[in-house]
């Protein structure tokens, strides 16, 4: 569901500004999360020992979108993913370690050193090329996006899935509409026309996406579960060529087999499957 948002995106790219489609989407989700925790009777009360995490959470949510925003319109989009993914990844594994006891194995070390030369491969670019200011913003966005996911670990177990995400889009909405009223984007009245179905599609795989993560890492460690996500990349590439033609080269051929044994290999090896 994270690959297809390549593909949706450059769709309503042509059509709606950057922050208004998020907002919009957010603002239905939102709205339609809270009908269904009411009529299921599913809100919890947070608690002030939870407070904290819901805080982190939000917070880390909120740099995810504006460092990777800031890098995609000051670096090459190619450079901007490497340093994401590096983010996410190395992210993943540090938090792991540190906060939630995962051991970092050979064999685990192993696919991260081989999944990030997949990724590199994949996204072939001069090193010198690099703005050191914005790939560091690119890093942090993956750094950020790690920690977000890696606080459902603390949470899940206490509130169900549909109230993690109710909370996420609801900060999410206030974040992208107050970018997007800064940024004067031009903001259009929502009609039954083809641009406004894509978007309603997007914000469907948005809270399957959403949901599906929370629930998968009840079971997976934070470190395997890093590694998995990157198969995003892969799914992508399969949805570009499918919808826009774009070309398959013999460097993706071989940067998302690298991925895949990388990520078969954290899988094999790893008690927490």
């Amino acid at each position: 569901m994270y690959g297809t948002w390549g593909v949706l995106s450059r769709f309503l790219g042509q059509n709606f500004d950057l922050f208004f489609q998020m907002w919009t989407r957010y603002l239905f989700l939102s709205v339609m999360l809270f009908i269904i925790m009411v009529a299921r009777g599913s809100w919890k009360t947070i608690g002030k020992d939870n407070m904290r995490w819901f805080f982190i959470r939000i917070g880390a949510g909120f740099i995810t979108v504006l460092t990777i925003y800031l890098a995609f319109n000051n670096i090459a989009i190619g450079i901007s993913y490497f340093g994401s993914y590096t983010g996410t990844l190395v992210g993943g594994y540090v938090i792991g370690s540190l906060f939630l006891g995962e051991k970092i194995t050979k064999i685990k070390l192993t696919s991260l050193i081989f999944s990030l030369l997949g990724v590199y491969i994949i996204y072939s670019f001069n090193p010198v090329q690099i703005n050191f200011y914005y790939f560091v913003l690119a890093l942090l966005s993956g750094f950020a996006y790690a920690t977000w996911y890696s606080t459902s670990k603390k949470l899940s177990d206490k509130y169900s899935n549909i109230q993690l995400v109710f909370i996420d889009f609801t900060a999410g909405f206030f974040l992208a509409f107050l970018l997007s009223a800064l940024l004067k984007e031009q903001w259009i009245v929502p009609s039954l026309t083809l641009p406004w179905l894509v978007n309603f599609v997007f914000a469907l795989t948005s809270v399957s996406s959403g949901i599906l993560l929370i629930y998968g890492f009840k079971y997976i460690s934070i470190q395997v579960g890093s590694m998995i996500l990157l198969t995003e990349i892969l799914f992508g590439i399969v949805l570009g060529y499918l919808f826009f033609s774009e070309a398959v080269t013999m460097s993706t051929f071989l940067g998302g087999g690298i991925i895949l044994s990388s990520v078969a290999l954290s899988l094999y090896t790893s008690k927490d499957r």
